[in-house]
């Protein structure tokens, strides 16, 4: 019988408390078979739990430590935010990516698919959590996840530049019901004044366009027209089987 389905276990798992302590078990083996894969997933679930008073809190943060210590992990940082690379005991690796769109994430980035290469990796998923950014440096870095053949996920929010590197993924998904996508115009910034650029003929806008083209071909032209309608002082955010008809997800994880 799988360890993670044990009838007993399962039904003492009512709140995170007990999900966090059979994580724990199955981590040492106290109790039950030592197993890493079991408790990688019981982890999980109380990383993904939607519970956001203080003891969750913690719980939570506690877990990202624990599952630190079960994979290969590393952390590189970038000006605007970090990198974290996980590698499981099946060949598969995990790079989170946290914080704003920036040339210096994207410069990190080639580091961290190296790192990937190095480590034999069979499947590289992309984890984004990032509310945007430089639009020039979101499409690199979509570029690299298209030719690498990685696979995108969101688990929250990914918004501007961030649903571009989203749109890079061979496969996308949108996992759990607080996955979204934000599309809106792109931005131009200088010292204190900005505005949006919708101009078919702005380099921005060119650059985006192109990449709708060529990461999701079949609907590019319904994308393109909701980013470009959207201002860059609103985003538009699409979730669910909305995702999937619009082609921007592949699929939808619970």
């Amino acid at each position: 019988m799988d360890a993670v389905s044990t009838p007993n276990l399962e039904s003492v798992a009512r709140c995170l408390t007990s999900q966090f302590s059979i994580a724990k078990m199955y981590q040492k083996g106290v109790g039950v078979e030592l197993d890493k894969k079991a408790s990688r997933i019981w982890y999980q679930r109380v990383i993904a739990s939607p519970q956001t008073d203080a003891d969750s809190v913690r719980l939570k943060n506690q877990s990202r430590k624990e599952l630190m210590d079960l994979d290969d992990y590393e952390e590189i940082q970038f000006d605007t935010g970090r990198f974290v690379f996980l590698k499981s005991d099946e060949d598969a690796c995990v790079i989170a990516f946290q914080g704003a769109v920036s040339k210096d994430a994207a410069f990190k980035f080639y580091k961290i698919k190296d790192k990937s290469l190095s480590y034999g990796c069979k499947k590289t998923v992309i984890l984004l959590e990032s509310p945007g950014g430089s639009v020039f440096d979101g499409i690199e870095m979509a570029k690299l996840i298209r030719y690498e053949g990685y696979k995108t996920i969101v688990r929250s929010s990914c918004a501007s530049a961030c649903s571009l590197m989203f749109l890079g993924g061979v496969e996308r998904e949108l996992f759990g019901s607080s996955a979204k996508i934000g599309l809106h115009q792109p931005k131009s910034t200088r010292e204190n004044d900005s505005w949006c650029l919708n101009s078919i003929d702005d380099p921005a806008v060119k650059a985006m366009r192109s990449l709708i083209r060529f990461t999701v071909p079949d609907h590019a032209n319904e994308i393109y027209k909701i980013t470009v309608q959207t201002s860059c002082n609103k985003i538009t955010w699409i979730s669910g089987q909305n995702a999937i008809d619009l082609g921007i997800a592949t699929t939808l994880g619970n």
